[in-house]
């Protein structure tokens, strides 16, 4: 008997397919509408633990931060009865190979194909375990097929009937922000052009839809005379606050690189700094302490030396209300009470926010002294290569296009500079 092969039928046959695949029925694991007897189905694999556990960690698998959400642990024990309080931990599994918790188990799909002689692995997905299942195949060496296209080019896809920009939109039918709008038509274009190469589908059908234009983002910076006056301000503020939007200001460093900074990373007797961490807060994990964006994030740079001396300051300060200061770990810009917990990054948007309003100042950013920090050096002299390594991008088109504003004095002085040049 010829088995039908549209969508809902392979669906229904799931469990046939994976006793005949697996040689295990799931159906003996399941209770009920939502239970699942998962220390059997581990039994019946034949696999220990153990096992698992080194399955996993040959691919760096597993293993991941174990963090304290201390404002939910805080509540817990203000509210629970004495000796009820509990700490609230979470796993980052984020720090997986592909960034997924999915990781595990496609760790342990992809060794046991593996093991059975398998040359390669297919999985159907549109989501992380895609991700997972592929990330583990390039690591053991394995062919891997993805197939994420099945549901959107069959005959019933609603892009058969359907213009493919119903992707830019929420589910409440208010566009999505342009920027999104790019992405999901870059990721659409890719999976598609697959696709038609692969003959999976005939035609490409993003090739229908104009792409998107981001429109191109205003720079906020401050101009020479603002930055002035800003850094005039600074001595009437608190004094560790003033520390950090100097530094932010000077070194163009972005908020959480900052605030990643511990005292081993400054280097006093050669007038520089090192960012090797970055900061970030989400409601969920609290403050996050990671590697910075990117790889040309990592990096050495100079620092002036007034910035220098108030860094010198605080050091001085810190020594004397927690000796254990100068120990590796130590955070320059700490929580109150504790050097070895960095500020949170949030808190420092807000009283910025409330900086420049007292002070008269526009509105501007953690991030916008980064923009000002190289305009400031470009229009001091700086040669654009050197501003480039200093905020740590890659390419010198992103310092220049999206970094730098110039204001009507510098391009007057241009302009004067040209006409003196040639007599003019």
């Amino acid at each position: 008997m010829k088995l039908a092969k549209d969508y809902n039928s392979v669906m229904g046959r799931s469990a046939d397919i994976m006793k005949a695949s697996l040689g295990l029925d799931f159906n003996d694991f399941e209770s009920g509408s939502v239970a699942f007897d998962y220390e059997g189905l581990m039994e019946a694999t034949g696999y220990t633990i153990e096992e698992i556990d080194r399955i996993q960690s040959r691919t760096g698998v597993g293993h991941t931060p174990l963090l304290e959400l201390r404002n939910i642990t805080a509540l817990a024990r203000k509210y629970a009865k004495p000796g009820y309080g509990a700490r609230i931990l979470v796993k980052d599994e984020a720090a997986n190979a592909s960034g997924s918790f999915k990781d595990r188990r496609a760790a342990c799909a992809v060794a046991h194909a593996k093991k059975l002689g398998y040359k390669g692995v297919i999985a159907a997905t549109s989501g992380n375990y895609g991700a997972a299942v592929a990330s583990q195949a390039a690591m053991q060496g394995m062919k891997c097929i993805i197939d994420v296209v099945y549901n959107h080019t069959s005959p019933d896809s609603v892009l058969t009937t359907e213009h493919p920009e119903f992707f830019y939109r929420k589910p409440d039918g208010k566009p999505l922000a342009e920027k999104s709008i790019k992405h999901h038509y870059n990721v659409l274009n890719l999976i598609f052009g697959f696709a038609e190469k692969q003959d999976i589908i005939q035609k490409n059908p993003m090739k229908k839809v104009d792409p998107p234009k981001v429109s191109k983002r205003e720079v906020d910076a401050l101009t020479e005379d603002e930055a002035v006056r800003f850094f005039n301000a600074l001595l009437t503020c608190d004094f560790e606050f003033r520390c950090i939007l100097q530094v932010l200001i000077t070194t163009g460093l972005r908020r959480g690189e900052c605030l990643g900074l511990q005292w081993t990373d400054i280097d006093f007797l050669n007038g520089t700094l090192t960012v090797n961490r970055s900061t970030t807060y989400t409601p969920e994990c609290g403050i996050i302490v990671a590697q910075p964006k990117t790889a040309h994030s990592i990096r050495t740079i100079p620092v002036v030396p007034s910035t220098l001396s108030l860094l010198k300051q605080l050091q001085k300060q810190q020594e004397r209300e927690h000796p254990a200061t100068l120990l590796s770990g130590a955070f320059v810009f700490s929580r109150p009470g504790d050097p070895f917990e960095p500020r949170d990054p949030s808190a420092i948007t807000r009283h910025m926010k409330r900086f420049v309003k007292t002070a008269g100042l526009p509105d501007v950013s953690p991030h916008d002294l980064r923009h000002s920090c190289a305009s400031l050096l470009l229009s001091s002299g700086a040669d654009i290569k050197s501003v480039q390594e200093i905020l740590g991008h890659a390419d010198a088109s992103t310092t220049l296009n999206f970094y730098v504003k110039t204001d009507l004095k510098q391009m007057r002085s241009a302009t004067e500079k040209y006409a003196k040049a040639f007599g003019l």
